[in-house]
């Protein structure tokens, strides 16, 4: 399932027409669906293109945010896992309700609990990489975000080194955790 065709943009119509519902409608298919997976990263790609701020609201509002944050609760091996949370990660990017929407439904706890993966694996970088996103200029994300024990699990991947792929997604995620915020910087240096 793909709105793009040979990297040309999504079709602006489809949320129009009820195609962001009939996705949103598929992420309830199972954290093992194909279809929940492809209807994940469908979403992913449509915040991330020219008209991508209005495409997260719009997912927004259709009640996205739930459907993929319960994808996160099969666990690490699920197909729907790596696409839910790069869905996530773009929703919270530059958007402040979402980045709410997303602690509200309970997404941070989620994502936390995928951190504790191999340093290179899709899950933890995407779960890495949420997280940073999340954090970014929201004073009460990241208090939920070490409150969830992020910090020590963040800490550790960075222990992975350079050429692993989490390490550095890692330090962007402490930098904005620490960032305004004397707790965080406290619990990263403990």
């Amino acid at each position: 399932l793909s709105l793009s065709v040979k990297g040309k943009e999504p079709h602006h119509g489809f949320c129009s027409r009820g195609g962001v519902q009939m996705l949103v409608a598929l992420l309830y298919t199972g954290h093992d669906s194909a279809a929940a997976a492809d209807a994940a990263a469908t979403m992913r790609k449509l915040t991330r293109r020219t008209h991508g701020g209005h495409y997260k609201d719009i997912l927004r509002e259709v009640g996205a945010i739930e459907p993929l944050v319960a994808l996160l609760l099969g666990g690490t091996s699920t197909a729907a896992a790596a696409p839910a949370l790069a869905a996530l990660m773009s929703l919270a990017g530059g958007n402040a309700q979402n980045k709410d929407a997303i602690r509200e439904a309970g997404g941070i706890a989620a994502i936390v609990a995928l951190l504790g993966g191999d340093a290179d694996a899709d899950v933890t970088v995407k779960a890495v990489g949420a997280l940073w996103s999340l954090a970014g200029s929201n004073p009460t994300n990241k208090n939920a975000i070490r409150d969830a024990g992020a910090v020590g699990p963040l800490v550790a991947l960075l222990g992975a080194g350079s050429r692993s792929k989490a390490a550095p997604e890692a330090a962007g995620a402490l930098m904005n955790l620490a960032a305004s915020s004397e707790r965080n910087k406290e619990a990263i240096i403990a």
